[in-house]
């Protein structure tokens, strides 16, 4: 079990896994017996979660979060976030044009026992010059 709250976890996790391209810190926050449900899969045990970072990490170079909102509300989290990457691989199921991408999503991460045990992952994928944010005006 972790001394850490679940939003310091979830700081942690984004920090580690995609910001330093560590995904060894799964053995660490997540139950061995997680399930993450994700755009590209059903990825089920720690281990499994593991494969699934590493393959991400191979096609995303350069990856910068710019935006992390997160919620929290007893044992779970809500993250809302913004990042932006270069492609150096084929991302399943997602199809851009060019290098630069950027990528937009929500994770919703419920704790057990001050680890994940479960994470909804949802997100879209743009070419960096199709940012959904870019030219919108907000009232």
């Amino acid at each position: 079990m972790s001394h850490l709250n679940p939003e310091e976890i979830i700081k942690k996790y984004f920090d580690a896994v995609w910001q330093k391209r560590d995904p060894s810190i799964v053995d660490e926050i997540y139950h061995k017996d997680a399930v993450l449900f994700g755009n590209t899969g059903l990825f089920e045990g720690s281990e499994d979660i593991k494969k699934a970072y590493k393959s991400w990490l191979n096609i995303l170079y350069k990856i910068n979060t710019e935006r992390l909102d997160i919620a929290t509300s007893g044992n779970e989290v809500m993250v809302q976030w913004d990042t932006t990457a270069t492609k150096i691989g084929k991302v399943p199921q997602l199809h851009v044009k060019g290098k630069d991408v950027f990528l937009t999503g929500m994770d919703h991460f419920r704790f057990r026992e001050g680890l994940i045990e479960m994470q909804w992952s949802f997100l879209r994928y743009f070419a960096a010059d199709e940012n959904p944010y870019v030219n919108i005006d907000f009232p």
